[in-house]
């Protein structure tokens, strides 16, 4: 049993400086480690160890206890705003509902409707039209929470984004362009699966703002003999009949998808990217395609946020970490997470930006290693959950 006085200074050590590799060395006293006989200095270090030891399973212990309160009041916080924004929402219209009534029955009295003109009539309607339009407006508006939508897609015109808070400069004063992507895939094996669906949306700064300059989103048709398995059709979504009657063939769309970004300098975002970019690759290199990555700088959204957040770290617990689950859809859709994820570095760029320093710098968990096959341009770096310093300054 260790005392309080030794386990203060582990938890100090621990807090200011993680896990080192001379700890048991710098926790030894070295007046008494003088003062004992020879054959007992071994006994004494071995007995600091295990104190050590000792202590660093309770701190650990205890930290993850912390971090799991943290995480419940995180989530209790959240759905607090979601249920008071979804109750202004209500009491807007209702509102809105009351005031209408209200007027029309104040325009419709018999003795004044037989004399309205056709004039007052049109008055009446352009009237009530105004106020549904302004519901409409004020419903979006409240909490300043509005959805990532798009103008209506008009031939040769952008479509502007509605959500222009974070201009994401960091990024844009690197590339041209940010291809924020998903994809769903027949299986785990980038060598062996195919990809099933491929969405992207191509991302532009044009003088401040943020706009979708083009976007992607198409399944893709299974070679010959090869089938979905029941649990990613579970999982997905999409069937097998799907892939027949709506797929089209992986060199038609890995086309589509590198005419995005040939001859910009852009950036791919992906969230597990090592996993997105390793299947974009090999079903690349198979349609002989695999050069249209040279030079394409890589960012991984999973990195960033396992430097921001406790565990856990999946796309839907950044979702719910930012509030943003309100604006986005929670499904498993490449086209869904692909704008899901467009939101949570939105939001983590207006947190703090740094994202400029994640560039092509990948973390995966030590106790497994790097998933898949590394890729050329990445700096790979050990990321446990919960470290104390952010990847980049290690």
């Amino acid at each position: 049993m260790i005392n309080e006085e030794f386990y203060k200074k582990v938890k100090k050590m621990l807090d200011e400086e993680g896990e080192v590799s001379d700890a048991i060395n710098r926790l030894i006293d070295k007046d008494t480690f003088k003062s004992l006989p020879y054959e007992s200095r071994e006994r004494y270090v071995l007995e600091i160890g295990n104190q050590y030891r000792e202590a660093k399973a309770r701190y650990e212990k205890e930290k993850i206890e912390a971090q799991r309160k943290a995480i419940e009041e995180e989530k209790r916080k959240a759905e607090e705003i979601i249920k008071k924004q979804e109750q202004d929402k209500q009491n807007f219209k209702d509102e809105v509902r009351k005031k209408r009534e209200a007027r029309k029955n104040s325009l419709q009295v018999n003795d004044i409707v037989e004399e309205t003109t056709s004039s007052d009539r049109l008055n009446l309607h352009s009237f009530v039209d105004e106020i549904e339009r302004i519901e409409r407006e004020n419903i979006a508006n409240i909490g300043n929470v509005q959805p990532f939508t798009c103008v209506e897609e008009q031939p040769g015109k952008e479509r502007a984004l509605l959500q222009e808070k974070a201009t994401l400069n960091s990024l844009f004063s690197i590339v041209d362009s940010l291809i924020f992507l998903d994809v769903e895939t027949s299986g785990l094996d980038a060598v062996n699966d195919r990809l099933i669906e491929v969405a992207a949306l191509k991302v532009i700064n044009e003088n401040g703002k943020i706009r979708v300059a083009q976007d992607l989103d198409r399944l893709i048709r299974l070679p010959e003999g090869m089938i979905l398995k029941d649990e990613i059709i579970e999982k997905t979504g999409i069937t097998n009949e799907d892939l027949i009657s709506k797929g089209e063939s992986s060199k038609v769309v890995l086309n589509q998808f590198v005419s995005m970004f040939k001859g910009e300098k852009t950036m791919l975002v992906a969230y597990n990217a090592q996993f997105d970019c390793n299947f974009i690759y090999w079903a690349l290199q198979r349609e002989g395609l695999s050069d249209a990555l040279k030079g394409v700088k890589l960012l991984d959204a999973l990195t960033i946020y396992k430097d921001r957040k406790p565990y856990p770290h999946k796309l839907s617990d950044a979702v719910l970490a930012y509030g943003l689950t309100s604006i986005v859809a929670n499904t498993h859709r490449a086209l869904d997470d692909t704008i899901a994820l467009f939101e949570v570095v939105r939001s983590m760029c207006l947190e703090h930006d740094d994202l400029a320093k994640y560039i092509n710098l990948f973390g995966y968990n030590p106790k497994y290693g790097v998933n898949g096959t590394k890729i050329q341009s990445v700096c790979y770096l050990p990321q446990p959950y919960n470290n104390w310093k952010k990847l980049y300054e290690e």
